[in-house]
């Protein structure tokens, strides 16, 4: 007997994705499946953001449940890094617990985010307020938040951009031991290659190479960050 295939998330076909007037990415061809993980590579302004955030939109619009890291982050400064992570699940919860936990966290919310916090090596008190966190400690909270979600799906913009890299990797194996499936736009090669199954990436508006993590290595994706690439890229078999 067959095994099943993969449940197809999302396609984009020929798809046009503006940004107001302006097209930002043009020409998309893109088919998502449960059980991938995605990494986009591509320079500052190739569209990656504005991929993902379409993705977003779509894959919400599709009733998918999301667990989402924006580059900007979303956090409120001005409350806790606890109720920061929590927020992760108040449209999971009833509103009368999130008003709850507002005021009197519930013990079994505040030991799973401080373990949570743990593991992200952030030990400072659950109740600091996240305005007065280092950018990368912020990072780290979004992360958080997006980890305790519970969310089969990841969409990250960028999430590790303000670690070390040993911080780095380790944010990253957890993401990809938090979830099934995940679409994360990164600048770094050598940890694009260590998370993902698939690599994607853009260049001047346009997915220029799509292949499977086996296929390219980072002397292929370095055409990605030069000033033109006049062809789509291959993998080294050239397939």
């Amino acid at each position: 007997m067959t095994s099943a295939s993969p449940k197809k998330l999302l396609s984009l076909d020929d798809q046009t994705i503006s940004y107001g007037d302006r097209v930002v990415l043009d020409e998309i061809n893109l088919h998502l499946h449960d059980g991938e993980r995605i990494v986009l590579l591509g320079k500052s302004g190739s569209g990656k953001s504005s991929l993902l955030k379409h993705l977003h939109k779509t894959l919400i619009a599709n009733n998918e449940t999301i667990a989402w890291i924006p580059q900007e982050l979303g956090l409120v400064e001005n409350l806790s890094s606890f109720h920061n992570v929590l927020m992760g699940r108040l449209d999971q919860q009833h509103w009368l617990s999130n008003l709850r936990n507002l005021v009197w966290p519930s013990t079994q919310h505040k030991e799973a985010i401080h373990t949570l916090l743990q593991q992200l090596s952030l030990n400072d008190d659950l109740f600091t307020d996240v305005g007065t966190l280092s950018g990368g400690q912020q990072q780290r909270i979004a992360i958080a938040r997006a980890l305790y979600r519970h969310s089969s799906i990841l969409l990250a913009d960028e999430p590790v951009s303000g670690l070390d890299k040993p911080m780095a990797k380790k944010v990253l194996s957890l993401l990809k031991q938090g979830f099934g499936s995940c679409v994360i736009a990164l600048h770094d090669t050598e940890l694009a290659l260590s998370i993902a199954d698939r690599i994607i990436g853009i260049k001047e508006g346009q997915i220029v190479l799509d292949a499977p993590v086996c296929e390219v290595n980072e002397k292929t994706l370095a055409p990605l960050y030069l000033e033109t690439l006049k062809e789509p890229l291959q993998s080294p078999r050239g397939e």
